[in-house]
């Protein structure tokens, strides 16, 4: 359970910053491609570093279950060595730990009061209004 209001929006930064990295790395097959399209690569770099920041915050009130760490872990390292990144191992930490940590996240999300959910999820719409599918997937939060 969420034990402060701080929390809860942080939940609906990761949230955001996880549903950016989807829709950016969702055209390419392979790190390789997203890698030489510098766009989209310091966009999936800028939201792991969102990830990082907020995700500590949650993981020292013990917000975020051990096995969703990873992601945690790894955007933290990334912050840390921005001049070395093994953008394989970014590849596959994404691919194969997104889904579950955003869902981990949502999990978080429904628990929070239902009339204090429905004005934060107001607030981040207001915020990122011109991303329709940021807008769609905040709207699809609602109880």
């Amino acid at each position: 359970m969420v034990k402060n209001k701080r929390n809860e929006s942080y939940l609906f930064d990761i949230f955001i910053a996880v549903n950016k990295i989807k829709k950016v790395i969702s055209p390419y097959h392979n790190v390789k491609d997203l890698v030489h399209n510098f766009v989209a690569w310091d966009s999936v770099l800028r939201e792991l570093n969102i990830i990082s920041i907020v995700g500590k915050k949650l993981q020292e009130e013990e917000l975020i279950r051990k096995e969703y760490q990873l992601i945690i872990y790894f955007a933290n390292s990334i912050s840390n060595k921005i001049f070395y990144i093994d953008e394989n191992l970014l590849w596959r930490v994404i691919k194969n730990n997104i889904d579950s940590f955003e869902l981990e996240i949502i999990r978080h999300i429904k628990e929070i009061e239902t009339t204090y959910k429905n004005e934060l999820i107001d607030i981040f719409i207001n915020e990122n209004y011109y991303l329709e599918f940021i807008v769609k997937k905040l709207r699809a939060l609602r109880d």
